[in-house]
C-alpha cells in the first residue's frame, strides 16, 4: 500500500513538473539581444495576447506553393504579405484553435506594397488593434509577431530603428526583430501589442515592415465586397 502511494505521489510530481515546463516553454521568445538565446517575454508584451498570428497555406489547383504568415485585426478579417499568396487560387488557415477555415476572397491589395487584406471563413480568433507607427520613437521595444516555418505566434524581440519610403510610395518601418522563413505576413507590434506594421523581410540588409496605414480604413474593408482569390 506504502509502496502504490508513493508512486502515485511521484505520478503526480511529474505530471505537474511537465505542466509547468510547457507553460514556460509558451512564454519565451528569442531577442536580438540575448545573440538567439530563449528569454522570458516582457511583462509588457505578456500582459494581454489574445490576438496571435496564423499560418498560412497556399495553393494553386491543389499544388501547395508554401506557407507564411498572417493575424486578424477584425473577425474573418487576415492581413497578410501579398508575396505569400501570389497565384492562389486556395488558402487555408491555421490556428492555435486547431479549427480548420480558409481564406475565401480578396478585400484589398496591392502588389506593389506588398500587403493584402482577405476574407476568411475563421471564428473565433481575436484581432490585433491597430496602432499608429508615427508615434514610434527611435529605439522603442518592438515584437514581431509571426508563424515562421508553420510554428504558431512565435515572438521575437527587437527595436524600431527608423522609418522610411518603400516600393509605390508606401510608409515602411525598420526594426532589428529577428525573423526566420515564413515570418512574411506576421504583426509588428508595439509594447502595448498594437499592430504597427506587416512584415515583409529585408531590404538593403535590414528587416522591415510596410506601416499598417497603407491599408484601407477598417470601416471600410468591413463594407467592400469581397473578390474571388483566383490566382492572385
Amino acid at each position: 500500500m506504502k509502496m502504490r502511494r508513493r508512486l502515485t505521489w511521484l505520478l503526480l510530481i511529474a505530471l505537474l513538473a511537465l505542466a509547468s515546463a510547457c507553460r514556460k516553454s509558451k512564454e519565451r521568445i528569442v531577442t536580438e539581444e540575448s545573440g538567439g538565446r530563449p528569454e522570458v517575454s516582457s511583462p509588457e508584451a505578456a500582459a494581454s495576447e489574445p490576438a496571435a498570428t496564423v499560418v498560412l497555406q497556399v495553393f494553386r489547383h491543389r499544388e501547395m506553393l508554401g506557407t507564411g504568415s498572417g493575424f486578424f485585426i477584425d473577425p474573418y478579417i487576415l492581413v497578410t504579405a501579398y508575396h505569400v499568396i501570389t497565384g492562389a487560387h486556395d488558402v487555408t488557415v491555421e490556428s492555435e484553435s486547431g479549427d480548420p477555415c480558409a481564406a475565401v476572397a480578396t478585400l484589398a491589395f496591392d502588389a506593389a506594397q506588398d500587403w493584402a487584406v482577405l476574407q476568411t471563413t475563421c471564428e473565433g480568433l481575436t484581432p490585433f488593434v491597430i496602432g499608429n507607427p508615427e508615434a514610434l520613437r527611435q529605439g522603442e521595444r518592438l515584437f514581431l509577431v509571426a508563424s515562421p516555418q508553420a510554428v504558431l505566434d512565435a515572438q521575437t524581440r527587437g527595436r524600431f530603428l527608423e522609418a522610411g519610403e518603400g516600393r509605390a510610395g508606401s510608409s515602411i518601418v525598420f526594426h532589428t526583430a529577428p525573423s526566420a522563413g515564413g515570418s512574411s505576413g506576421g504583426a509588428l507590434v508595439n509594447a502595448q501589442r498594437q499592430v504597427v506594421g506587416i512584415h515583409l523581410g529585408t531590404l538593403d540588409g535590414r528587416r522591415y515592415a510596410v506601416s499598417i496605414q497603407a491599408l484601407p480604413a477598417l470601416n471600410d474593408l468591413r463594407q467592400r465586397t469581397p473578390r474571388a482569390l483566383s490566382g492572385l
